[in-house]
């Protein structure tokens, strides 16, 4: 019975969160400016200019658009792309596969780099190892991705012509900005195993397993390890919402066909039902993996409860 209370209060919770975005995103793309004045001719008259601003409804109220808006979303329904004259909410999902893809890959690549090396820092402090996890927790959590992303593409495009600086559709064109991704969740999640790890292998019952002739590959992934992992899946499910959230500036430093940089075009444009429909996307599938990690913990410690 707690259980389902506290999946519901979840539930409720997350659908909450979602719906008070999706009111700042209709307020704020308000503010960008008249997306009619871009849709008619330079020279059109004032009286086309109100035309216009009537067939897109935009000469109504502020809270009669939101209704309308939140009345249709709830139908699946979230208008058409002012500039494409498509389904928003079809344009949108159309990118979402490019964004999956480099968010995946990056945090593949940033977890492939951290945990090995946030553990081995964490087993032998201030060794080599140590001095490396500590660089890279330090580096990651203070480059911008945007500028590591030029950086990148000053270096291994133009200067060593090895990679391509921008667009999709190889593996090549994967790597640089999976890498200018991934370095802030590989420097987060390096620092905090770490922690973790150094922490653990000095608790009582470590020393009792190592006295009782316990394996240290055992005592280090069977009990350090797993008692470890539930900070780190914190981090994890924190840098995955980020990870999504900054495909918007490394899609656009890499002209990466996704949903991130699809919205700031967008916002160019004042195009509001695709900037709606992508920020709503964007909210929930950043929702799902916070909700998924609370589900994990479990697993991790039965101990901890939803």
């Amino acid at each position: 019975m707690n259980r389902g209370r506290s999946l519901a209060a979840k539930i409720g919770t997350s659908m909450g969160a979602v719906i008070l975005l999706s009111l700042i995103t209709f307020l704020f793309t308000r503010l960008s400016g008249d997306p009619a004045a871009l849709l008619i001719p330079i020279d059109a008259t004032y009286e086309e200019l109100v035309q216009m601003r009537a067939d897109l409804g935009l000469e109504r109220s502020l809270l009669a658009q939101f209704v309308t808006f939140a009345t249709n979303a709830l139908r699946g329904d979230f208008g058409f792309s002012l500039r494409y004259g498509q389904p928003a909410m079809e344009l949108v999902l159309g990118r979402v596969p490019a964004t999956l893809e480099l968010a995946l890959s990056a945090a593949l690549f940033g977890w492939l780099v951290a945990i090995p090396l946030g553990i081995l820092a964490g087993y032998r402090p201030n060794s080599m190892w140590d001095r490396i996890a500590r660089f890279v927790g330090l580096f990651g959590q203070s480059m911008p991705v945007y500028w590591l992303g030029i950086l990148l593409i000053m270096f291994f495009s133009v200067r060593m012509r090895l990679l391509p600086a921008s667009g999709r559709g190889s593996l090549g064109h994967l790597v640089l900005p999976s890498v200018a991704l991934s370095l802030n969740l590989m420097g987060s999640v390096t620092r905090i195993l770490r922690a973790s790890m150094v922490e653990i292998l000095r608790q009582d019952y470590i020393r009792t397993a190592l006295a009782k002739g316990v394996s240290r590959e055992v005592l280090l992934f069977k009990h350090a390890l797993k008692n470890a992992a539930i900070g780190v899946v914190t981090v994890i499910g924190l840098q995955l919402g980020s990870l999504l959230g900054g495909t918007v500036v490394t899609e656009t430093v890499f002209a990466w066909p996704g949903l991130g940089r699809f919205i700031v075009q967008s916002i160019q444009y004042r195009d509001f039902p695709v900037v709606q429909a992508g920020v709503l996307v964007l909210a929930v599938m950043i929702v799902v993996i916070n909700a998924v990690t609370d589900l994990v913990y479990p697993l991790l410690d039965s101990r901890v409860r939803v």
